[in-house]
């Protein structure tokens, strides 16, 4: 019932599993971008977008003191990993299930961002 239940929450394009950076729940098991929290998510992807280094990235934002998403210092695995997690571009894959657009793919991180030229 469970597996059920869950299959039928993808089927509706919504996500299971722990919040990624950037998103709340909607209340109905959905993810929307959260206008506060993608900020960051934002300034990450336009960071690397730029050239920055990751070890640059991840210096600054343990200098700033930036709260890290599971620990107390940010490490360059987290940066990589948000930096390359397909959520960011509004796809989501969970294990037994295929790949699932959240909402139509609208509800993505980037797909709010827009480089600044």
């Amino acid at each position: 019932r469970l597996n059920a239940g869950k299959r039928q929450l993808v089927a509706r394009g919504g996500y299971i599993g722990p919040l990624p950076t950037g998103y709340r729940r909607d209340g109905t098991g959905m993810l929307a971008v959260d206008p506060e929290s993608s900020k960051l998510v934002i300034e990450l992807f336009e960071r690397r977008a730029e050239g920055e280094t990751i070890s640059s990235i991840v210096k600054d934002l343990n200098e700033r003191g930036v709260p890290a998403p599971k620990s107390k210092y940010w490490h360059r695995s987290t940066v990589s990993r948000l930096l390359t997690n397909t959520i960011y571009i509004g796809l989501t894959a969970r294990r037994p299930f295929p790949w699932t657009c959240l909402s139509g793919c609208k509800q993505s991180v980037i797909a709010t961002w827009r480089p600044s030229t």
